[in-house]
């Protein structure tokens, strides 16, 4: 404890002294105002006098600036508890006060009044400069700590420039993820800077460096743009260019197909519950936590349904939209044929029970709880892209790299989130491989598709060298979705760590979760008659959880995993993530959109209608006429049509022959949607009933075997149009 009373008196004989000088200073320099008056004094004239021989009183500078030093240092070294001033006022209270102090006035009377206010002036800025802010000063700076400033990076590192403050200072720094196959968990609110500040810049460098890639863009196309630019940039990065492929069930024409249930991507039984389970527990959050037996009859009956089209016709048929047709023929044959399998009706045993039984109300209401929740499956757009082989999941294959995008809608997030978690759970079977190369996956906002024992995969997937990228806004939100313990082992698992700005019991279960340090702690009193200062060394939160509340966009707390060649000795981090903004934004502008993916003959009909531009034009005006409801003579019509079409500007005639050539494009594609729609209800019929007829059962229970059966058995190949104009009039 360093005690003030100690050396207190030394303080006020300084401050003393310096005010003996300036009233000496006063008296000497402005003696014929005081010999006016009649306040001069025989005894401090001849001091004066033995005055003017030293060099302090050859000019008055040299006094002034003696006499404020020594009270200045006296002020500076007491402390107040009056509230800080504006630093603007103390500002303009300086520069005043030095001018009035120090101008050398002829006048006696002047001199003497603007040198006691000057002087005045300037003793309250030094009190003013001599108030600190304690709290201020331990909030700002003991919350901050030492962390990288050295960039390490090999062949697989993601290395983000970043900004901290250290001791009142602003320092430069890194984030160093040397270690990316460790796994990687972003956590931060809606507008932290997650996907600016950390995502786009994975992606560049993990793309510059060869990785193949999945990325899951929850608002596409937000990530699948930066993906797909930062892939024409650095594909000659890589050793095979890679494919770009994306799937959108939005919009099928800039997304391609692929089959997660593929035949080949199934190799026993177990492949089957597998699939089966995910698909039932993303459609219901409730079995995540708690399962009953009507959900355990519809993943068992499912699991029946894939394997019984896996082991039919070669797997012809194997594919998500076949199994919710099958579910929506009669339940009677549909049972009966799965029944008829030995291997199947070992999985179905209780439903056997019930069909031997005839106990169909019971079979119908096993039925309704899994037909039910993949009611809302039936899409055009999903029967589209879920039955095509455009590309296969194998994205890290040396020899046919792919970087895949997977959007998603947030209005359609079950539906859309259900499928994406088909898609990326067989993906992770096919990734999963000794000898393929480095590949990352990227799955932004988590808790919008549930992946089944993802922390084992994440495990298993690091030896492989595969980067786990996964992102939440909190984490409360992955509690929601994934259950007290999955969301504890998701968020625990990866060895590095970025959280934004959050807030609550997640701000404090991080601040708890990255523990305390020894930091040196000044505390002061304030007494009446004493004042003093104790220094002392306390544990305290490395980052408090006030302060992660209040962390600005693009501002990360974190840490990170090393390796065994590259050790970090400073893995904890916080600091704001640097980009350079505006050369950023100026190659945003230079990017291209993504091209479109599937042709739905669309050359053909940009050829058809600029064959004849100006008749196709003419058609769309004299249509828009008659939906407006204006009744017109045919003469009259024309007249008005030629009126409008030679009033149309050049860009406007563009813009409505593009508009026209994209109307047309789009019924097309619905065409074409539709027909492939039909075609997979016809071969669930035509494959039940086929089944049905041939299987051996002693007692046959009535059906409806009339189901299409009239129809020929088509080929699964896509429709093919030998007259794409044909009905679209």
């Amino acid at each position: 404890m360093l005690n003030k009373n100690q050396y207190e008196k030394y303080f006020y004989f300084g401050i003393l002294f310096g005010v003996l000088m300036l009233l000496l200073n006063l008296y000497y320099f402005a003696h014929p105002l005081w010999k006016r008056i009649d306040m001069s004094w025989v005894m401090l004239d001849n001091l004066c006098l033995r005055f003017a021989r030293s060099p302090m009183f050859v000019h008055s500078f040299k006094t002034k600036i003696m006499a404020m030093i020594l009270m200045g240092l006296g002020i500076l070294t007491r402390s107040s508890k009056a509230r800080e001033a504006d630093i603007r006022s103390v500002a303009a209270v300086g520069v005043v006060s030095l001018l009035a102090y120090f101008y050398p006035f002829s006048s006696p009377g002047l001199y003497a009044l603007f040198t006691t206010m000057g002087a005045v002036g300037l003793l309250w800025v030094i009190s003013m400069i001599s108030r600190r802010d304690t709290k201020a000063i331990i909030n700002d700076d003991n919350e901050t700590f030492r962390q990288c400033t050295v960039k390490i990076e090999n062949d697989n590192s993601v290395n983000l420039p970043m900004v901290f403050q250290y001791q009142q200072r602003i320092h430069r720094g890194w984030i160093n993820v040397v270690n990316p196959f460790r796994a990687t968990f972003v956590l931060g609110s809606p507008g932290s800077g997650k996907s600016y500040s950390i995502y786009e810049p994975f992606i560049d460098q993990m793309l510059y460096k060869g990785y193949a890639m999945c990325v899951y863009d929850y608002k596409y196309p937000t990530l699948s743009v930066n993906v797909y630019n930062k892939l024409l940039q650095h594909q000659d990065r890589f050793a095979v260019r890679p494919e770009f492929c994306v799937l959108n069930f939005d919009d099928p024409l800039h997304s391609l197909r692929a089959n997660p249930t593929h035949p080949s991507y199934i190799v026993d039984q177990s492949d089957c519950a597998e699939i089966a389970e995910l698909i039932m527990l993303n459609v219901n959050k409730v079995a995540r936590e708690k399962s009953d037996f009507f959900t355990e009859s519809s993943k068992i009956l499912l699991d029946a349904i894939f394997w019984f089209l896996r082991t039919h016709e070669n797997g012809r048929y194997c594919t998500f939209p076949h199994a919710i047709e099958l579910l929506n023929q009669d339940y009677r044959k549909l049972i009966g044929v799965l029944v008829s399998d030995p291997d199947i009706k070992a999985k179905i045993s209780s439903f056997a029970d019930a069909f031997e039984a005839g106990a169909n109300d019971q079979l119908q209401g096993m039925l309704s709880s899994t037909k039910n929740p993949l009611s809302k499956f039936v899409s055009r757009n999903l029967y589209w892209i879920l039955t095509g082989d455009d590309f296969n999941l194998d994205i890290n294959d040396p020899l046919h790299p792919k970087v895949l995008c997977i959007g998603n809608n947030p209005t359609r997030e079950i539906v859309y989130g259900t499928s994406i978690a088909l898609y990326t759970s067989r993906m992770f079977k096919r990734i999963n491989q000794q000898g393929r190369m480095k590949s990352a996956v990227l799955l932004d906002e988590l808790p919008t598709m549930f992946l089944k024992d993802l922390d084992k995969i994440i495990n298993t997937c690091r030896s492989n060298g595969v980067a786990f990228v996964m992102g939440a806004q909190d984490y409360s939100q992955m509690v929601r979705d994934y259950g007290q313990k999955d969301a504890d082992v998701l968020i625990n698992t990866p060895g590095n760590v970025f959280v934004g700005q959050v807030s609550g019991k997640t701000a404090r279960d991080f601040c708890a979760a990255f523990g305390k340090e020894d930091r040196v702690r000044e505390s002061e009193s304030i007494g009446r008659s004493t004042d003093s200062v104790s220094i002392s060394m306390q544990k305290d939160e490395i980052l408090p959880a006030r302060k992660i509340e209040t962390l600005s966009t693009g501002t990360f707390f974190g840490r990170v995993a090393d390796t065994h060649s590259q050790k970090i000795e400073r893995k904890i981090f916080c600091g704001e993530i640097v980009r350079d903004n505006e050369a950023v934004a100026k190659e945003k502008k230079k990017w291209v959109d993504i091209p479109v993916m599937t042709d739905f003959g669309e050359e053909y009909i940009r050829n058809s209608v600029l064959a004849d531009p100006a008749g196709f034009v003419m058609d769309q005006i004299r249509y828009e006429i008659q939906v407006s409801g204006v009744i017109c003579h045919p003469d009259d019509m024309d007249k008005e049509v030629q009126r409008r079409y030679d009033a149309l500007t050049d860009k406007e005639y563009t813009k409505a022959v593009n508009d026209i050539i994209d109307f047309k494009l789009h019924l097309m594609m619905d065409s074409v949607l539709e027909a492939n729609y039909r075609r997979i209800q016809k071969e669930a019929a035509d494959l039940i009933n086929k089944a049905w007829d041939s299987c051996d059962l002693a007692d046959k229970t009535d059906g409806n075997d009339t189901t299409d059966s009239e129809l020929s058995q088509e080929p699964i190949d896509d429709p093919v149009f030998t007259d794409p104009w044909h009905d679209l009039d």
